[in-house]
Parts: C-alpha cells; structure tokens; sequence
C-alpha cells in the first residue's frame, strides 16, 4: 500500500491512541470533483473499546459534491433517567421555629437591592428556615 507522509502520521496516531477507523472501502466516496474523479477524505475514528456499538452511514450527495458522513452509537446497556426526590415531613415540621427564623433571615434583607436580588435573597431566606426546620423524609427514585 503507497502512504504518504499524512497518510503515515494518520496511521501512527490511530495506533498509538487505540483507536479503530471507521472505513469501509464499498462505501461510496465521500468528497466528488468537479472533472469527476473521487476521494475519501473524511475520516471517522472511534475507541477500539467501543468500536462495534458504531455504524457509519455515508449519505447521497445534497448537491455540493461533499457527502456527509452519518455515525450512530448504539449502547449496549439502558441509561435509566431518574431524577431523586427528597421529600419533606411537614407533619414533624417545626412551624414556630420556621416562622421566628424565616422573620429574621427576611428582616435582615438590605433595602439597598435589586428586585431580582431582593427575590433571590427571600428565597434564600425561606429555603435556610425550611432547612434546619422541616425534617426531610424519604427520597424517591
């Protein structure tokens, strides 16, 4: 096989970096001149650890004369989307002792603040008494 100085530095890093080159040579080309003549000059490289959850798919030419190289992954194990809730006990919950220390967290609020940093520090304010004064009870997945 003739490799040029590109062709070898390719070679070298893919080597040295365990990866694998998603190239099949029945694939249609994807660069197309204008006289004619083809190339393949789009690369795709993947990790050799996980170089048979890939496909790569070169799609028709949209009339530019450069087709566009399509890689899936595919994953082997299911990624399970849950978010943890935490709930709270409001039956347990220290209504007195919130209300006393939401008072003076919201007192202690500067007058000289924006709108939005007088929100933000309300906020603050109710989440730090609603902390130390409800108690939290079991997460849910």
């Amino acid at each position: 096989m003739k490799r040029n100085q590109a062709g070898q530095t390719v070679e070298d890093f893919i080597d040295s970096n365990a990866m694998f080159l998603m190239y099949n040579p029945n694939d249609p080309n994807t660069f197309i001149h204008y006289c004619g003549s083809s190339t393949n000059p789009d690369l795709a490289m993947v990790s050799t650890n996980i170089a048979d959850q890939y496909a790569k798919t070169v799609i028709g030419d949209p009339g530019s004369g450069h087709r566009m190289t399509k890689l899936t992954f595919e994953m082997k194990t299911k990624v399970k989307n849950c978010v943890p809730r935490v709930m709270w006990n409001f039956k347990k919950a220290k209504w007195n002792d919130f209300t006393t220390l939401a008072q003076t967290l919201v007192q202690e609020i500067p007058n000289d603040l924006t709108p939005y940093q007088e929100a933000k520090a309300f906020s603050d304010a109710l989440k730090t008494s609603a902390k130390k004064n409800i108690p939290r009870g079991r997460i849910f997945q």
